[in-house]
């Protein structure tokens, strides 16, 4: 069976179909990702606009995703799972030292 990319437009319309008999969330390195089968047929979902392999940041939020598409069963496959780094590290940071001088900026205007 070839694996192929779905977008969630696609995907929603297979969900409101009932087509769908799998749903699999697939554990990789940095994040989850979810898998459907109906059919002969498996896809991945994808990024919007990409072929890219779209990937929840944790379990929870492709729970939710999965649930709100109405499709609240499905099989977890960690085998593959690690734990991605922080995409932006020392974001928080930045964002602190830009709102410290823009309320210096503020306080002497």
């Amino acid at each position: 069976m070839s694996t192929q990319t779905i977008d969630h437009a696609a995907l929603l319309l297979l969900a409101e179909s009932g087509v769908i008999t799998d749903v699999e969330v697939k554990g990789s390195q940095g994040g989850w990702g979810i898998t459907v089968r109906y059919g002969t047929k498996e896809s991945t979902l994808s990024q919007a606009r990409r072929k890219k392999t779209k990937l929840f940041k944790n379990l929870q939020l492709a729970t939710l995703y999965l649930k709100d598409l109405g499709l609240p069963t499905f099989k977890v496959d960690s085998q593959y799972y690690e734990p991605g780094e922080n995409s932006r590290p020392g974001n928080a940071e930045r964002l602190k030292s830009i709102h410290q001088k823009a309320q210096v900026q503020k306080a002497g205007h």
